[in-house]
C-alpha cells in the first residue's frame, strides 16, 4: 500500500516514523509533501521515503492520504 502525507511537520513526521519503525510500510512507499519549502525534503532524506513536490502529487501517487496540517492550515484540496 502506498501512503501519502500532507504535512511533515511534528505530527506528519510523528506518524511516518512510527509506521516505518513498525515495519508497517516501506520507506520507498511513502510520499510526502509541506508547504514549508525543504521540510519534506529533509525528511525523505532522513528516512528513505519519496519527497513530492504538491499536494496534488501526493494524492495522486497514494493509496491512502494523512493529512497532517493544523485545522487552520488546510488548503489546496
Amino acid at each position: 500500500m502506498r501512503i501519502g502525507f500532507t504535512g511533515a511537520g511534528n505530527m506528519g513526521s510523528a506518524m511516518v516514523r512510527g509506521m516505518l519503525s513498525k515495519g508497517a510500510v516501506r520507506g520507498r512507499d511513502v510520499s510526502v509533501w509541506d508547504a514549508l519549502p525543504g521540510r519534506a525534503e529533509a525528511l525523505a532524506a532522513e528516512l528513505g521515503i519519496v519527497s513530492r513536490g504538491s499536494n496534488l502529487e501526493v494524492i495522486g501517487c497514494s493509496d491512502l492520504v494523512f493529512v497532517a496540517v493544523k485545522p487552520d492550515q488546510v488548503w489546496g484540496f
